[in-house]
């Protein structure tokens, strides 16, 4: 199964091994700051949105060559998952040893060219198939080279605004940053030289990115190249007949049912909340009846989605529920703030931090089943035939008997 969504298993074991250190490290981070209180909650949000980077960042070749049948070398995406973890583990360790020092931008720069690179020589030469032009190999290097270190200053400049807005700048400042990207032109000029004897060489190009939407006429340019990591890659992902989008939506309908499941536990935080509202006199038993409508419609709108989606039929009465229910909670959420401010109780930055997340989702929800795709669902009543006739349907025909 590996073999079909990633094309080879070596691929499939390094993402896996990869991701998994560091979805690892970042729960390991997120307990020593809510159990033992170490570390900073705006460094906690960094290190989320690094790791969010860096999985999206990883899953993209896999995604763009599953999706559009662009065959895409392993190497490039072996190097991405490699210099994803090898980053990190430069950042965690960086105080204690110079190993990760020295390998990470010498790993990542390599990385960025090689990527780079296959971009480069793939259009040059698809250029050239339909053309008939030939293109410098020197000049592609070249571009591949400058390309590649202002990808890394642009990607340490974000790196900067990151350390600056969560607090975590080194003592140097921004010269940290630019001296730690310009390191990374050892790597970039390393895979430089290796791409550039190899379109020298004359041998059919390795690095190249190349449509598979043929399978028959790419399995068959790949046998002549010689390239059976091609071959393989291209043969494998063609087998897969999985429909993801049936996937989609029984993972989907999964997600709705667990979420009926979750009013379980969210009806119990409303009891604590109402009992907390009534020790504050007229103003908290003024806020448990929207709180307890709320819930109701919350409860009404997630039965009503899940029964929807299981049946395969979501219609305009879901989508106006949904704007309904999101409405509803960012009500409700505005009035958890204000409950917290109006009991002079100290709300701690987590919790800060959480509810204003969850009111900015929410009304990125709101905006979405208002103007998104939700809009586009079937009416919830079907017309009749006759109505959209505009009249009366005339019988059926009877069989002609010489007619067989």
């Amino acid at each position: 199964m590996l073999e079909k969504v990633f094309g080879k298993k070596s691929t499939a074991v390094v993402y896996i091994v990869c991701s998994a250190f560091l979805l690892l490290s970042f729960g390991i981070s997120a307990l020593s700051y809510f159990l033992w209180h170490k570390g900073s909650l705006l460094t906690l949000v960094g290190f989320a949105a690094f790791t969010a980077f860096e999985l999206a960042l990883m899953s993209l070749p896999v995604f763009v060559q599953k999706k559009f049948r662009l065959y895409i070398p392993p190497a490039v995406e072996i190097g991405i998952c490699i210099s994803s973890a090898v980053f990190l583990l430069n950042r965690m360790y960086s105080a204690k040893t110079l190993l990760f020092i020295s390998l990470s931008p010498l790993v990542g720069g390599f990385t960025v060219a090689m990527t780079v690179f296959c971009i480069l020589s793939s259009l040059a030469e698809a250029r050239k198939e339909h053309t008939g032009r030939k293109y410098s190999p020197t000049v592609v290097t070249a571009m591949a080279f400058v390309l590649s270190l202002l990808l890394i200053l642009l990607l340490n400049t974000g790196l900067y605004l990151l350390a600056f807005f969560t607090r975590a700048m080194p003592q140097r400042g921004f010269s940290f940053f630019i001296t730690y990207a310009v390191s990374h032109t050892g790597g970039i000029a390393a895979f430089c030289i290796i791409g550039r004897l190899s379109l020298r060489s004359g041998k059919p190009p390795k690095y190249r990115i190349q449509s598979f939407k043929n399978i028959e006429n790419a399995e068959r340019s790949a046998l002549q190249n010689q390239n059976t990591t091609q071959y393989d890659v291209i043969r494998n992902i063609s087998k897969d007949n999985t429909d993801y989008k049936k996937v989609v939506r029984w993972l989907k309908t999964k997600f709705l049912f667990g979420r009926v499941l979750y009013l379980v536990l969210y009806a119990g935080y409303l009891v604590v909340a109402c009992i907390t509202f009534t020790k504050h006199g007229k103003l908290g038993l003024l806020l448990i009846p929207p709180f307890a409508l709320g819930f109701i419609l919350i409860s009404l709108v997630y039965i009503y989605e899940y029964y929807l989606f299981s049946k395969g039929s979501p219609n305009q009465r879901l989508r106006k529920f949904k704007i309904a229910k999101t409405c509803v909670r960012i009500y409700t959420l505005i009035l958890l703030l204000c409950a917290s401010f109006l009991s002079d109780y100290t709300l701690n930055e987590f919790s800060a931090l959480l509810s204003n997340t969850l009111i900015i989702v929410n009304l990125a929800s709101l905006f979405y089943n208002l103007f998104g795709k939700p809009k586009h669902y079937p009416p919830h009543e079907k017309k009749h035939a006759k109505e959209e006739l505009g009249g009366d349907i005339p019988p059926a025909a009877p069989p002609d008997p010489e007619i067989k």
